[in-house]
């Protein structure tokens, strides 16, 4: 494979620059025509100011932007974190100490695709998910979807579970398979003023 890049100038080639709707946009593409798969990386991307002082530079984010770009459109197969929902797991939005927003931010900042799915609608974990995630179901899961999980690892399924303490998880036939076992315990963290 080899990487190739041009600039478009609007005023020169202005059916080309209809295509790119900001103006500073970096465009990245692969495949045959017709084909392609694009990412887009607009100029915002390229650079942080939250940390910015007045008398500093703000700082570059361009370098993971491409790298994430160029991997999302070269790779064959997106890699899906399938978020069970249904259960009372974690919220994947919010700033609240509670949600998993940041987990998911960065699994999409590296390049993951978080779909979420529930029994209610799905009859299988959807075979797009490169891994089940179970972020903290505050109800156990019922033995039907443990049985789904279970049949999901047995077929090469990856699952990442995490639970809080003294909420049920259920999943006892999953929980054998993998010979995992929940300890009713909190990890106390007395430099960051943590409890986990």
């Amino acid at each position: 494979r080899h990487l190739s890049y041009r600039m478009v100038d609007p005023d020169l080639e202005p059916e080309a620059a209809k295509k790119i709707m900001t103006d500073g946009t970096i465009v990245f593409s692969s495949g045959k025509p017709g084909m392609e798969s694009t990412r887009e990386v607009y100029r915002s991307q390229l650079f942080d100011y939250s940390a910015a002082l007045e008398e500093s530079l703000p700082q570059f984010m361009g370098e993971g932007a491409f790298t994430n770009a160029i991997l999302k459109v070269t790779r064959a197969r997106p890699i899906v974190a399938c978020l069970l929902q249904g259960y009372g797991e974690r919220p994947t939005e919010g700033v609240e100490p509670q949600t998993i927003s940041g987990a998911k931010e960065m699994l999409t900042k590296n390049n993951y695709e978080v779909q979420t799915f529930s029994f209610i609608s799905a009859s299988e974990v959807p075979q797009a998910c490169t891994f089940l995630w179970i972020a903290g179901p505050s109800r156990a899961i019922e033995a039907k979807a443990d049985d789904l999980i279970k049949d999901y690892l047995e077929k090469g399924g990856r699952l990442f579970l995490t639970e809080d303490p003294g909420m049920p998880v259920g999943l006892p036939r999953t929980l054998k398979l993998l010979g995992v076992r929940f300890e009713n315990g909190i990890v106390k963290d007395p430099e960051r003023h943590f409890l986990l």
